[in-house]
């Protein structure tokens, strides 16, 4: 299982990752310095974060 870190505003900061606690993590933070980034699984968003939130 591979989950997937999308970041619009920064797309070369998009990464993949066996954990999804490791996902979680980066999109977090991804979402803080670029404003929206989103955990998906396949074509599915599983959920996102905005302005760290």
């Amino acid at each position: 299982m591979r989950y997937s870190v999308h970041c619009p505003s920064a797309p070369y900061e998009n990464s993949s990752f066996v954990d999804i606690d490791d996902a979680w993590g980066l999109c977090l933070d991804l979402s803080e310095e670029y404003g929206y980034a989103e955990v998906r699984y396949g074509e599915c968003v599983m959920g996102s974060y905005t302005n760290g939130e």
